[in-house]
């Protein structure tokens, strides 16, 4: 992950997915997501059902391949979105926090990124901090396709141990290991 990446990945943590939603109709929304969920082929590694973006686990990234897997339709989450961005309203001092955490924490591992990741801060805190893309690279490799929700507003069925079961089943034959995008955070989300 380069600094794009991981000023995405905070500034999801911060602002949810308002964004993404924002004066754009359901059905707009709905035809999107299907789109993005049937566009989006199976990829070389075990992808989880969600990913953490807080210390809590409260706001997730939800992984549309393996949430398509078991789910019925994606169109249960157009709701989930909207009371998403309705319930999640983050603060650009929030924000600004953990860009500095994030980079402190970085600044043993990757310092080149830290670097970056705090002067891309310091640029875009002057504009608001508004959202961005994931960097090419991020792309070709993960090509991601998810949706950011609070965790407790994804549909019922998926957090019993039947779903979890068909989501194991799903990736049994990945010949790669998950990549964890939470053991990278662990720590900068603990330091807040």
């Amino acid at each position: 992950m380069d600094a794009a990446d991981w000023y995405k990945l905070l500034h999801q943590s911060v602002f949810g997915v308002g964004h993404l939603i924002s004066g754009q109709p359901d059905a707009a929304r709905l035809r999107a997501l299907r789109r993005e969920a049937a566009s989006r082929t199976r990829i070389g590694f075990h992808e989880s059902l969600i990913d953490p973006l807080d210390a809590d686990w409260r706001l997730v990234r939800l992984n549309l391949r393996p949430y398509a897997r078991v789910a019925r339709d994606v169109a249960d989450l157009v709701p989930v979105m909207a009371e998403t961005a309705r319930v999640v309203s983050g603060t650009s001092q929030l924000m600004t926090k953990r860009v500095e955490l994030a980079a402190r924490w970085l600044e043993k591992r990757i310092p080149e990124v830290s670097n970056t990741l705090r002067r891309m801060g310091f640029l875009l805190a002057l504009d608001d901090f508004p959202p961005i893309h994931h960097s090419e690279g991020f792309e070709r490799r993960y090509r991601p396709a998810y949706r950011v929700v609070l965790k407790e507003l994804i549909p019922g069925t998926l957090r019993d141990g039947e779903a979890r079961r068909a989501f194991e089943t799903c990736f049994r034959e990945s010949a790669r290991p998950a990549v964890s995008i939470a053991d990278r955070r662990k720590a900068v989300y603990n330091q807040t």
